[in-house]
């Protein structure tokens, strides 16, 4: 893929360059190979949120839907991370095991035992629950908290568990996959996904 820069707009516009190295922004460099892991950060369900790039080596990288070209830069994102942490996965507090998902706090729920992964907006608020088979809500985590949110999300429904959204989701191509389930999921609310290109 080639390399572009892109400015965000305002009073404190910076740059920020992607490339076949990393993320650069001013003088921090983060190697896509060296990112440990990413959060995704809503300030408003109504919008997309920010990309929160941490390096194993130390150096994090806040990437705000503030640029001309965000859905570019979202995709190139979630493109090269998402080839390389399938490798070795980090869903803090959640790990994935080949027949189960573990929260830190909560325990081991076993993936035939999901009914559902819901994505729920709670004022600005974005928390992710995971309902189990007859008795409900099992977990209940703010979605800014969980380590790479959408390759966990992804990953989870390419083992069937079924995703719900209750609001609007700003999706780029490289999450059309997961878009397409969300999607065809017959709930109410429907859920509507925003094809960003």
């Amino acid at each position: 893929m080639c390399a572009f820069t892109v400015a965000s707009r305002g009073i404190f516009s910076r740059s920020l360059e992607l490339d076949e190295v990393g993320i650069r922004r001013g003088k921090t460099l983060v190697a896509w190979d060296e990112v440990d892991y990413y959060r995704y950060d809503w300030h408003d369900w109504s919008r997309p949120g920010d990309f929160v790039v941490v390096s194993r080596t130390g150096p994090v990288i806040r990437i705000a839907p503030i640029f001309d070209q965000w859905p570019v830069v979202a995709n190139r994102v979630l493109h090269e991370l998402h080839g390389r942490l399938r490798a070795d996965p980090y869903f803090a507090p959640f790990t994935l095991e080949a027949d189960a998902l573990v929260h830190a706090v909560v325990g081991r729920l076993p993936l035939v035992e999901i009914e559902h992964v819901e994505l729920a907006a709670f004022g600005s608020s974005i928390i992710v629950i995971v309902y189990r088979r007859s008795t409900g809500a099992w977990s209940e985590t703010d979605a800014s908290q969980i380590a790479d949110l959408w390759l966990w999300l992804e990953l989870l429904a390419e083992r069937g568990v079924v995703i719900r959204a209750s609001f609007e989701l700003h999706l780029p191509p490289v999450l059309t996959r997961l878009g397409d389930c969300i999607a065809a999921e017959r709930h109410l609310p429907k859920a509507t996904v925003v094809r960003s290109s």
